[in-house]
C-alpha cells in the first residue's frame, strides 16, 4: 500500500484481497447472475469463490457468507454512484463508506504486523480479537474494500449492465469502458441484440 497525491495505491498483497472481496460478494450477494437465478449453497460459497481460503468451520463459513452479502451491497452502492456520475474524488461513496464502517466494526478489524514465513516480508493484516478464520478473513476483505474506496480506482467499480445479472466487477480497461462482468454476459447481450434485429428484419419484410 502506497500513498500518492493524498490517495492510497494498492500493492499486490492488497489487490489480491480486493479480488477476493469481489469474488465472495458475487458468490453470495446477487439474486440473478449471468441471466439466471443465482443460488448459492450456504456455508460452501466462500470456499468455492476464494480457493485460497483455509479449511473453514461451519461457523467461519457462515461468517464469511454474511460478510460477502454486506460487501456485495457496499460494492453495489459504489457502482450505483459511479453509474450516476455522483461519485467524485471528494464527496462520492457516502452510503458505501457508512456501510463499510459498520462492517469493519462488526468484524473487529484490528491491524497487526504479520510475516510470511520466517524470512518473509512483513505485511499489515487485520484481525479480530475474537479469532477464527471467518473473522480474520472478513476483517481483511472489509479493509481491502475500504482501501479500494480510498483509492482513485473506486471509479472502476461497476455493476454488470446485462439483463438479469447483479454481479459487480472492477473495470480493468484503460478507458473504463467495460460494461459487463464477463464475456458470458457480453455474448448474451450480443446474441439478444442479434435476435431482435432478425425479428425486426423479418417483420419489415412481411
Amino acid at each position: 500500500m502506497v500513498w500518492h497525491a493524498g490517495r492510497v495505491e494498492l500493492d499486490q498483497h492488497w489487490l489480491s484481497y480486493v479480488h477476493d472481496a469481489f469474488a465472495l460478494a458475487n458468490a453470495v450477494g446477487p439474486a440473478f447472475a449471468h441471466g439466471k437465478p443465482h443460488l448459492s449453497s450456504p456455508g460452501e460459497a466462500a470456499a468455492v469463490a476464494v480457493p485460497r481460503l483455509p479449511v473453514l468451520t461451519d461457523a467461519d463459513a457462515r461468517t464469511l457468507d454474511d460478510t460477502g452479502r454486506e460487501l456485495w451491497q457496499i460494492l453495489r452502492d459504489v457502482a450505483a454512484d459511479n453509474a450516476a456520475a455522483a461519485a467524485d474524488p471528494v464527496g462520492g461513496g457516502a452510503a458505501a463508506a457508512e456501510r463499510l464502517n459498520v462492517l469493519m466494526g462488526r468484524v473487529d478489524a484490528r491491524p497487526r504486523m504479520v510475516r510470511n514465513g520466517a524470512a518473509g516480508h512483513w505485511h499489515l493484516h487485520f484481525r479480530s480479537a475474537a479469532g477464527g478464520e471467518g473473522m480474520r478473513w472478513s476483517a481483511n476483505l472489509a479493509v481491502a474494500a475500504g482501501m479500494l474506496l480510498g483509492s482513485g480506482d473506486f471509479v472502476r467499480v461497476k455493476g454488470c449492465q446485462a439483463a438479469r445479472c447483479e454481479r459487480v466487477f472492477l473495470d480493468g480497461t484503460r478507458n473504463r469502458s467495460q460494461q459487463f462482468c464477463s464475456t458470458r454476459c457480453q455474448d448474451r447481450v450480443k446474441a439478444s441484440a442479434h435476435r431482435e434485429r432478425r425479428r425486426a428484419e423479418t417483420g419489415a419484410a412481411s
